[in-house]
Parts: structure tokens; sequence; C-alpha cells
């Protein structure tokens, strides 16, 4: 097998899908600050699997429902120059004016370069669903799970585990009986926590915005965000 290598060097290649069987991966590096391998080092981004979730994009195209409100979903992985202009890639007034949103995720890509530059990523967490009974009357979450997950990459020296202070060595005698537990010092940490004095008080809780999505409406009004 062969690595190869390649770099997204503008904002127009900047729109990513996970590739199939996960034979590609994705890494934010520092091109001039090499380790002593020689190596970039960085952090890698990949969809998590298994237990936690794959993740989902968009699979509809060109929606009339959607319009332009939400092309923040269409692909799995953003990478973008970032800019204070560009707080967020959606709003939730974005459906007022389909085709002529707030917020239209589309137009941050302007073909800006993203070699060496500060920049931001966005990536989607979706999931498909596939409605059964047990969504009455609300769709069950035990399915609902979709994660990513950033780590270093030729970031450090070594395998930083090999730091904890948490090591244990354990010795055997020929018939695999453990004949010594060596924890170099460490005693096994013990705490009592009240969960009562670190429990929210939800009877104060001040929403952002309110999106009117079902009949019941708690507060008989809408309740809008001053601050964009």
């Amino acid at each position: 097998m062969k690595v190869n290598r390649s770099y997204i060097a503008s904002e127009d290649d900047g729109k990513i899908n996970w590739a199939p069987n996960g034979a590609a991966s994705y890494s934010v590096v520092n091109k001039d600050e090499l380790n002593d391998f020689g190596e970039a080092p960085g952090y890698s981004i990949t969809p998590k699997s298994g237990d936690s979730g794959s993740t989902a994009h968009l699979t509809v195209k060109s929606s009339s429902a959607l319009g332009q409100a939400a092309n923040w979903a269409n692909h799995n992985l953003y990478a973008l120059q970032h800019h204070d202009t560009e707080p967020k890639s959606a709003y939730a007034f974005n459906s007022h004016d389909l085709q002529h949103p707030a917020v239209d995720f589309n137009k941050f890509f302007d073909g800006e370069s993203l070699d060496q530059e500060d920049i931001v990523l966005y990536f989607n967490l979706g999931m498909h669903h596939l409605p059964n009974t047990a969504d009455l009357p609300n769709t069950v979450t035990t399915k609902a799970v979709s994660s990513m997950m950033i780590s270093p990459q030729n970031y450090f020296a070594g395998d930083v585990s090999r730091r904890t202070v948490h090591q244990v060595r354990m010795s055997f005698d020929k018939s695999s009986n453990v004949t010594e537990v060596k924890r170099f010092g460490v005693k096994q940490p013990t705490c009592a926590v009240d969960m009562k004095s670190v429990a929210p008080d939800l009877s104060k809780f001040v929403g952002e915005i309110e999106i009117p999505k079902f009949p019941w409406n708690p507060s008989g009004s809408l309740q809008t965000n001053p601050g964009g």
C-alpha cells in the first residue's frame, strides 16, 4: 500500500464528503513547523463509527422546500478561512425567505486561500432515520447518534498515555497468577458529590430564539435575538 498526500489549497475545494470505505482522512496541519521526524503536526478529523454512530449529509439536492436556507447540510465537512464576519453557517430565521436567507452558507466559499491560514471547520452530525412505531408519540433517541473525533496527529513525540501517573505494572508466576500489582505510589481517588448542589435550576433558563414548531407555544409570543 502507498499513502498519497495532498493539500486543500483554497475554499474552492473546501466542500468535502467522506471517502467510501474510509479510504481517505483529513487533517489540519502546520507545514511551517515540522516535528523531529519531518512530519507536519496537527489534528486529524474523522467520523466515528461503531457504537458512536456514523455521520450523514443531506441526500436531497436542490430542494424546493429548503431553497438556499440550509446549504450547510449538503456535505460532511467544510473548510473555510476564518472571518469574524462569518460567525454562523445559518440563522434561525432563514426559513422566512428560503431563496434569500439571512445567512447563505454558500456565499462563504469565495475561493480564499486555506494554505497556512486561520481556518474554520464545519462538520455535519446528521443521521438517516427510518420511522417506526417506537417513534410514537416522540422519536426515540437511542439510535439518534452521530459523532466526530478530533485527535492529535504527529503532534507529540510518542505515546502520551505513557506519561500518565495512573500506570499499573502487574507481575505473574508461571501459572499466570498475579504475584504483584505495583501502582508506583498512586492512590485510588475517592470522592462524594452532592448531586443536588450541581443540578441546574432550569426554571431560570432564558432561551435565545424561539421558533414555532408545534401548535403549542409556551410563551404565547415569539422571542427574537437582537444580538443577531
